[in-house]
C-alpha cells in the first residue's frame, strides 16, 4: 500500500510538471492558421450550419468545434486558446499515469515525448483529444462488455475527433460486433444490441455531415514508412532507410507478440494499425498525424497486457528518448522565435482599419481573431472570418497588375502559398514583411511569413 501511495505521489508530480511546462511554452506559442481556422469556424457558425454546411468543407468531425464553442460561450478570449489543449492533454496524461501498468520510467518519459507534449498539447488543434480518449478507451477495455454504454460513449468521442480516428473507431466497432456474435458468455445482450444500434447511427451521421472531403485535402504518399516516422520522427532521413527501419520494427513487434503465444492479439494489432497506414498512403497525411500510429501502438500494448514485456519496453524506451530530444528542440524554438506573425500583423493593421484590405491565401485567417469583424473584403464578400476550404487556395487571384490598376489599398499575402513580385510593386507600394516559421522536430518546416503591401499614398497619409 505504501509503495502504491509513493507511486501515486510521483505520478502527481509528473502531472504537475507537465502542466507547468505546457503552460509556459503554450503562453509563448503564436497560433497559426490551422489553429485559428477551427476557432473562427466554432465562433462564427451556429450548431445547425456547422453540421449541415461547414463541416463538409473542413474534413474533420465535430467534437473539437463543439468544445471550442463551449469555451467561447464561457467567455474564453482567443489569446488563451492554448489552455484548451493543455486541459485535455493533462486528462490523458492522468489516465495514462494512474490507470496503465507501464513501468515507472516509461510513465515518466511518455508525457514529454514529441507528439504528446508538443504537437498535441502546445499546438491547439483537435489532436489534443487523441490521448485522453484513447487512454480512456484502453482503461475500460476489459469492461467493454459489462459497461457497454461507457464503451459506446467513448467510441463515439473517438469517431468524432479526426478522420483517422473515425477509421480506427470503425475497426473497433466491427471487432465489438464480432465478439458479441461469437461470445456465448455475454449475458447483457439487450445492452449490446442497443450499443451497436447507437454506434451504427453515430457512424452514419458522422459520415453524412463530414463527407465528401474537399478534393484539395488529398495528399497520398504511396510510401509505407510511417512506423519509423511515428516512433522516431526521422523525417529528414533517406526514405529507403526509413522503409528498411520500418520493416525491422514491424518484425520486432511481431516477434515480441509471437512470444506471448496469443495470436489473436497480434491479429488485432495488425487490424488496428493497417487501416490507418492505408489511409495515410491512399488518402492523406501530414507530419503531425504520425503520432496517431504511436498512440494506437501504445493502446494495443496496454490492452494486450504488454506493458511490462521486455522487448516492448526496450522499443518504447528507445522511442521516447529520441522523441524527447525533438520535444525539447521544438519547445525551445517556439519559446525563442515567432511561430506565426499573425498577432504582430494584426497590431500593425489596426491603424489602417478604415481601409480596404484584401487577403489572398489561407494563412491570413490567423489574423482575423484579433479583430471584431472580418477584415478581408474579398473573402466570400466579407461574410466569413475564416477560410472557406471548399474554395481552392488560389481562387482569390489578384495579380500585381490588378493591384496597380485598381490601386488596391492593402494586400496581405502568405509567402508559403503565394509570392508577389516586389520589384513590380515597390514603386507604388510600401512592403512590410513579418517573419515566422512552423517547426517540426528540429528544423523549420513551413514558412509562415506574411507580407503586407500598402499603397504609398495611403501609407503617407496615415503616418
Amino acid at each position: 500500500m505504501k509503495m502504491k501511495n509513493k507511486k501515486n505521489y510521483i505520478y502527481f508530480i509528473i502531472l504537475i510538471i507537465f502542466i507547468i511546462l505546457s503552460l509556459f511554452i503554450g503562453y509563448h506559442h503564436e497560433p497559426w492558421a490551422d489553429e485559428t481556422q477551427a476557432w473562427l469556424v466554432a465562433r462564427d457558425t451556429t450548431i445547425q450550419s456547422l453540421f449541415f454546411k461547414y463541416l463538409h468543407s473542413e474534413g474533420h468531425p465535430a467534437l473539437w468545434y463543439i468544445i471550442l464553442k463551449c469555451f467561447i460561450y464561457l467567455g474564453l478570449p482567443y489569446k488563451y486558446i492554448y489552455i484548451i489543449p493543455i486541459i485535455f492533454s493533462a486528462i490523458g496524461v492522468s489516465i495514462f499515469l494512474f490507470k496503465s501498468k507501464f513501468p515507472l520510467f516509461i510513465k515518466v518519459l511518455f508525457p514529454f515525448t514529441y507528439f504528446i507534449f508538443y504537437q498535441y498539447t502546445i499546438i491547439a488543434r483537435n489532436y489534443c483529444l487523441l490521448l485522453p480518449i484513447i487512454a480512456l478507451l484502453a482503461s475500460i477495455w476489459d469492461k467493454r462488455h459489462t459497461k457497454c454504454f461507457l464503451f459506446t460513449l467513448t467510441l463515439i468521442l473517438l469517431m468524432s475527433t479526426t478522420a483517422y480516428t473515425y477509421v480506427f473507431a470503425g475497426i473497433i466497432y466491427l471487432s465489438y460486433i464480432y465478439e458479441f456474435k461469437n461470445n456465448q458468455d455475454i449475458t447483457n445482450k439487450k445492452e449490446h444490441i442497443i450499443s451497436i444500434f447507437i454506434l451504427t447511427i453515430s457512424f452514419i451521421i458522422t459520415l453524412l455531415y463530414v463527407y465528401p472531403i474537399p478534393s484539395n485535402t488529398f495528399n497520398p504518399t504511396g510510401l509505407p514508412y510511417f512506423i519509423s516516422d511515428s516512433l522516431f520522427t526521422t523525417i529528414k532521413t533517406n526514405k529507403i532507410i526509413k522503409i528498411i527501419l520500418s520493416i525491422i520494427i514491424y518484425i520486432y513487434i511481431v516477434l515480441s507478440y509471437k512470444k506471448t503465444n496469443k495470436p489473436n492479439n497480434l491479429i488485432q494489432l495488425i487490424l488496428f494499425i493497417f487501416p490507418i497506414i492505408s489511409f495515410f498512403i491512399l488518402k492523406y497525411y501530414n507530419l503531425w498525424h504520425l503520432g496517431i500510429i504511436l498512440l494506437i501502438l501504445i493502446f494495443c500494448f496496454w490492452i494486450h497486457k504488454m506493458e511490462n514485456n521486455k522487448s516492448i519496453i526496450i522499443l518504447l524506451l528507445f522511442t521516447f528518448s529520441i522523441q524527447i530530444y525533438y520535444s525539447i528542440s521544438a519547445s525551445f524554438y517556439d519559446y525563442k522565435n515567432i511561430y506565426s506573425p499573425a498577432k504582430e500583423v494584426a497590431t500593425f493593421l489596426k491603424k489602417y482599419k478604415t481601409k480596404k484590405i484584401y487577403g489572398l491565401t489561407f494563412n491570413e485567417n490567423a489574423i482575423n481573431p484579433y479583430f471584431s469583424k472580418n477584415i478581408f473584403i474579398n473573402w466570400d464578400n466579407g461574410a466569413f472570418f475564416y477560410w472557406n476550404t471548399k474554395n481552392k487556395f488560389y481562387e482569390n487571384i489578384i495579380s500585381e497588375q490588378d493591384m496597380l490598376n485598381k490601386k488596391l489599398d492593402i494586400v496581405v499575402v502568405s509567402s508559403f502559398y503565394r509570392k508577389l513580385n516586389d520589384e513590380i510593386l515597390k514603386e507604388k507600394y510600401n512592403i512590410y514583411e513579418f517573419n515566422g516559421y512552423s517547426y517540426f522536430e528540429n528544423f523549420k518546416y513551413e514558412n509562415q511569413t506574411i507580407k503586407v503591401y500598402i499603397l504609398k499614398t495611403i501609407d503617407k497619409k496615415d503616418k
